[in-house]
């Protein structure tokens, strides 16, 4: 049996009930006191030979975890955005609760040029790492995913389709940390758009601006640099060793 935690008002202590999978099954329900980072929460777990974490669709899946990387990785994969270029503030996925959390507000003028977010079922680890001249170790994060778009979305917490292009390599205290350049999938203005080469050469500078000051606090000093970027076969090669890291972390196919 596979426990699953969902959070719930719920106050039954313990009960029998349909299983959520519909199996003909009865299945143990019972609400368990877990501790979590912010304190004790209370879970509802269910425990069903039949059910596992893929297999709840009355519940909304964990962006990193429970989402595909996409309909056809590494070409075409899925992005979940956590940031859009209206924000002023940092937006971040909380990775235990798969929420979308406020991280900071930004304290420079610095507004992204694009859509930004994460790529799910990544991570970036020592295969990351290892295509990189100069990183010490990888971020240990998903892979982010910039997203070029036509029409303006202004809506962030939201899933789409994203054709990868090419790739900034950042260096962030001595850490990979990849940047995918990609334009949503079915946008017909970038339909032309192939390799990282065929976007407008200042796109591309506006990008490794904002990724080498986005952080920085007036009056202080960054340790980060751009080591270059990179076109699709590139950013394939990238979002593959991210898959792979994800596998070797996580375990998951």
């Amino acid at each position: 049996p596979v426990p699953i935690a969902i959070p719930t008002p719920i106050a039954d202590p313990l009960f029998l009930g349909s299983c959520p999978s519909g199996c003909s099954s009865l299945t143990m329900i019972s609400q368990r006191l877990v501790s979590t980072v912010g304190g004790n929460r209370r879970r509802l777990v269910i425990v069903c030979p039949t059910l596992d974490a893929t297999s709840l669709p009355l519940f909304r899946s964990h962006p990193w975890h429970g989402l595909e990387t996409g309909p056809e990785p590494p070409g075409l994969v899925t992005a979940y955005i956590e940031i859009t270029p209206f924000d002023v503030i940092k937006y971040e996925l909380d990775k235990e609760s798969g929420l979308l959390k406020v991280d900071r507000p930004q304290q420079s003028s610095s507004s992204p040029p694009t859509l930004y977010g994460l790529v799910p079922r990544t991570f970036c680890g020592a295969n990351v790492a290892a295509l990189s001249q100069v990183a010490e170790r990888a971020d240990g994060d998903p892979l982010d995913i910039c997203v070029f778009s036509e029409r303006p979305i202004s809506n962030s917490d939201i899933i789409l389709s994203a054709r990868v292009i090419g790739g900034i390599r950042m260096i962030d205290d001595g850490e990979a940390d990849d940047k995918i350049v990609a334009v949503l999938g079915n946008d017909p203005m970038y339909k032309q758009v192939e390799d990282l080469e065929d976007l407008p050469r200042l796109l591309l500078l506006r990008l490794e601006h904002y990724f080498s000051t986005y952080k920085q606090v007036p009056g202080t000093e960054l340790n980060v640099e751009i080591e270059g970027h990179y076109g699709r076969e590139g950013a394939h090669e990238v979002v593959s060793a991210a898959m792979a890291d994800y596998q070797e972390t996580f375990g998951a196919s």
